[in-house]
């Protein structure tokens, strides 16, 4: 009976030692996803929510190009046409918004950019959804 008792322990654990093997394995996992995703995540060529960073020129997933410049005017020019727009832009009278707005065909909120990505609705921009990827260059 004693050495069914021995065998039972070393039966429990040998369980004990699989156990804490697989913890180990699963917690190491998890490090790596969670680095992973935190590198992924900062690798947006412009800093997400940052003010005043929009000033530049871009291309949006569609082709089309932007370009901001300092005196808040825009040039807009759709992908495969000649023609250039030229519009105005604005991040808020303060210049403190953490989006702009690009006029456009007469409306002054037509475009809205943040956090790299153009958006063609405000309540879409609010809750970051239907956003196309744009690329400063």
């Amino acid at each position: 009976m004693k050495g069914v008792l021995v065998k039972k322990g070393a039966l429990l654990n040998s369980k004990r030692s699989n156990v804490m093997k697989g913890l180990k394995i699963c917690s190491l996992f998890g490090a790596a996803l969670l680095s992973a995703a935190l590198l992924l995540t900062g690798c947006n060529s412009k800093p997400k929510g940052t003010v005043g960073n929009f000033k530049g020129e871009f291309v949006s997933a569609f082709g089309d190009r932007f370009v901001l410049h300092d005196d808040y005017t825009t040039e807009i020019q759709f992908d495969k046409q000649d023609t250039v727009f030229h519009t105005s832009w604005t991040d808020g009278p303060a210049h403190d918004r953490a989006y702009a707005t690009v006029e456009f065909n007469g409306n002054d909120s037509y475009f809205f950019v943040r956090d790299g990505k153009l958006y063609y609705h405000r309540t879409d921009m609010e809750h970051g959804r239907n956003g196309v990827d744009i690329r400063y260059k």
